[in-house]
């Protein structure tokens, strides 16, 4: 019997993983964002959110277990910036590039609420900030180890990023989808050039803590 057809499964049950996954977080941000207006409520989502992101990540790992893509064997003559100081400089310039732009789209009467309209909401409350990190690193542990493992290292910048932006959408915040989509692209990048899990995890971290911790002082 040809085994071609079973060759198939893991791809399939992958994105089926990966579609499913998007759906429900969609689904979540947005009540996340756009459903409820008390704290409680907002923490509650948040967690469940992360839950959500947690859950695709590890139905990812098992049902496409195959490592990420190697890159050729590097060329030792030539000097490489080490991975970590890599995503700590991106991720710094990147989050307070975001955070300049946020003051400026603040000053658009039409972006004015959704710029400002999430992140005023964690100010002054430390549990719901620590939770807005948290978030953010399963985020990246699905759109970017997660979708790693499924799509190839040709499109996976690329698609990761439109993916997420367009997760993201079901927000209704423009300005939030705007950032969404620079974030997934920044961080796409980095990971597939240094291909260490934690350079777009460092790289969310350091945005979220110039938006979501900065951002609502000034």
């Amino acid at each position: 019997m040809p085994h071609k057809p079973a060759q198939h499964r893991v791809p399939y049950a992958a994105s089926i993983s990966a579609l499913a996954t998007m759906v429900v977080g969609g689904f979540v941000l947005h009540q996340t964002l756009q459903g409820t207006s008390d704290r409680s409520g907002l923490s509650l989502w948040s967690i469940l959110l992360a839950v959500t992101w947690t859950t695709g990540w590890f139905a990812l790992a098992r049902v496409s277990p195959r490592p990420p893509r190697q890159k050729p064997p590097e060329d030792r003559s030539t000097p490489r910036t080490h991975p970590l100081l890599l995503a700590l400089a991106v991720g710094t310039v990147f989050a307070g590039m975001s955070l300049i732009g946020a003051l400026v789209l603040r000053e658009i009467p039409v972006l004015e609420s959704d710029v400002t309209g999430t992140a005023s909401r964690v100010t002054d409350s430390p549990v719901l900030f620590l939770i807005a990190l948290a978030t953010g690193v399963t985020e990246e542990l699905f759109f970017r180890l997660g979708l790693s493992r499924l799509l190839s290292r040709r499109w996976f910048p690329l698609l990761s990023t439109v993916a997420y932006g367009v997760v993201t959408l079901a927000t209704g915040n423009v300005a939030l989808t705007i950032a969404a989509v620079l974030l997934g692209a920044t961080s796409s990048v980095v990971f597939s050039v240094t291909e260490r899990w934690y350079t777009p995890v460092l790289i969310h971290a350091l945005w979220t803590v110039a938006l979501v911790g900065v951002f609502p002082l000034l």
